[in-house]
């Protein structure tokens, strides 16, 4: 009995459970069918200051876009103008160039045209001239040729003189130099007589003021004499004219100067080569580089150069030259005591060897016992001269 109470108790909460389930569902579905057709939430209201703001923002959006489609169309017209200025300059410039082209080829042609002219009507000339030449000289066209050359060389070098009677390679006879300053004569040479043999080493030796570099001048030519004579291998040079003086010069006679007077913006080597391309019988210029002993130095320029290899060049240009006299102003005069004594040697050796005939002026007495001959000047006159039977080396003179 109480079994069965139970069972029916059971079945009956089951019913009951099943049943509210159901209808559960049934209300969870009402609320969303009902939710779906509902109408939507109506939008919060908004104020009046809220709505003119946003209308302010609106219509400062419209300003700024039209602001920025004006600016845009000014630039775009802008450049579109530039644009065509600029595509009419260079239109311009080069209609010009073509005009300008034009012209200089016209002109050029025109010069073409003209230059041919001038040169058809000289060459016609020439021919004309030419042909008349050659029928005056038809007979004689060797005897022209002749008549020609001698011309040229009568124009180049001055005639040869006769030999003027001497015992001697060089004679000063009664040689007179006068200066004169204002009212004032001042006699820098009063009559000087003296001789010197050919190959000898001379050392012509003074005081400052005596007449050296005076006698040294005459005797390059560089200086005319007021009165006397002067004779150099058999020629009186004391009468030779101007153009006589420039050939001496130039072929007979070569010159050491205290200070070098080198050409700066030449090498040794071009410095030498400038002297042969005057002379008529040049030495070598790499046997001359040599022999003076700068044929490592010979492309170093002067200021490259010590003052001894500054004296070296100096003596190399002279005897390249190959002149018969060597004059050598105070060749020591800016040197120190070694530097000098290996110029002096060099001048030494150098006449002992080619039996060049070597003048030094100086006004260092020590230096005349190297010579084999002295001549002493004192106030524009010869005071002595000496011969020395055995000049000694310079090697062993001391001063």
């Amino acid at each position: 009995m109480d079994t069965n109470k139970t069972t029916e108790s059971t079945v009956n909460e089951d019913a009951v459970r099943s049943a509210l389930q159901t209808a559960l569902k049934e209300a969870m579905s009402d609320s969303r069918e009902a939710e779906k057709a509902a109408p939507a939430p109506a939008p919060a209201p908004i104020s009046l200051e809220e709505a003119r703001a946003a209308l302010e923002a609106a219509k400062e959006r419209e300003a700024a876009a039209a602001k920025a489609a004006e600016e845009k169309e000014i630039a775009d017209a802008k450049a579109a103008k530039e644009k065509a200025i600029a595509d009419a300059k260079a239109a311009k410039e080069a209609k010009a160039a073509e005009a300008k082209a034009a012209k200089d080829a016209k002109a050029s042609e025109a010069k073409a045209a003209k230059d041919a002219k001038a040169a058809e009507a000289k060459a016609a000339k020439e021919a004309k001239a030419n042909k008349k030449a050659a029928k005056k000289n038809e007979n004689k066209p060797e005897k022209q040729a002749e008549k020609k050359s001698a011309k040229k060389k009568a124009d180049d070098e001055p005639k040869k003189r006769e030999k003027v009677a001497s015992d001697a390679f060089i004679e000063f006879k009664d040689v007179r130099k006068t200066y004169i300053m204002g009212e004032t004569e001042i006699h820098a040479l009063d009559g000087i007589d003296f001789k010197i043999q050919k190959g000898e080493i001379v050392i012509v030796v003074g005081a400052s003021g005596a007449g050296k570099s005076t006698i040294l001048n005459i005797l390059g030519g560089m200086d005319n004499l007021t009165s006397g004579t002067v004779i150099v291998d058999g020629e009186e040079v004391s009468d030779y004219d101007d153009k006589e003086l420039i050939f001496y010069r130039r072929y007979d006679v070569g010159f050491v100067f205290q200070f070098y007077n080198l050409v700066q913006n030449l090498t040794a080597r071009e410095n030498v080569e400038l002297a042969t391309q005057v002379s008529k019988n040049p030495l070598d210029v790499q046997d001359t580089m040599i022999a003076v002993g700068l044929e490592s130095r010979e492309n170093n320029f002067p200021s490259q150069l010590s003052g001894g290899e500054q004296q070296r060049v100096a003596i190399a240009r002279a005897l390249a030259k190959n002149p018969k006299l060597l004059l050598c102003d105070e060749p020591t005069g800016a040197l120190d005591y070694n530097t000098g004594k290996s110029i002096l040697q060099l001048l030494q050796d150098t006449a002992r060897k080619s039996g060049m005939t070597v003048i030094i002026i100086t006004h260092n007495y020590a230096l005349t016992s190297i010579g084999d001959r002295v001549i002493k000047v004192k106030n524009g006159r010869i005071e002595s001269v000496e011969t020395n039977a055995n000049p000694m080396d310079i090697r062993d003179v001391e001063w």
